[in-house]
């Protein structure tokens, strides 16, 4: 069963996590003047990386509808992302595709409580999901939870 890849992250939304990372790890210089490649490069490179991969679900998933419910979420069509969502959820509760998905909607929302719920579940399943683990930094990030978006930031590049 293939996957088709989503593009996870708009240019703009890169150019976001490009300027979160220079905050977080500002560059440094030696001596001469030259940038030490640091944790900021391994981010940079890392963000990248991950924005290409996507996930294999442990169990079969519907793909059609998630493909739909992705492309709905991509043209800004939240409510209609999320009314696909909820019956693939509710017939394969351990998609990781899905509650991917699930928590970038509702992320994209303002409704920051309910989309934890959904990237916690996802940890359960997949704890070393590079993608995941930058998900949820971006989820803590935006939902201004500093200190909890760096911790996360840390276990995607580790």
């Amino acid at each position: 069963m293939g996957h088709s890849p989503i593009q996870f992250f708009t240019p703009a939304e890169k150019k976001f996590v490009r300027n979160v990372i220079a905050r977080l790890w500002p560059e440094k210089h030696d001596n001469r003047g030259s940038i030490v490649p640091g944790k900021r490069l391994v981010a940079g490179v890392a963000f990248f990386c991950f924005d290409s991969l996507f996930l294999v679900a442990q169990q079969p998933s519907p793909e059609l509808a998630l493909d739909e419910a992705a492309r709905a979420f991509e043209h800004g069509k939240t409510t209609e992302a999320e009314q696909k969502l909820r019956p693939i959820l509710e017939k394969h509760p351990s998609d990781l595709r899905a509650l991917l998905l699930e928590g970038a909607v509702l992320d994209s929302a303002g409704r920051y409580s309910e989309a934890e719920g959904y990237y916690r579940r996802a940890l359960k399943i997949a704890p070393a999901s590079a993608q995941l683990l930058n998900n949820l930094a971006n989820h803590y990030l935006a939902s201004g939870s500093r200190s909890q978006a760096r911790e996360f930031y840390l276990k995607a590049v580790a």
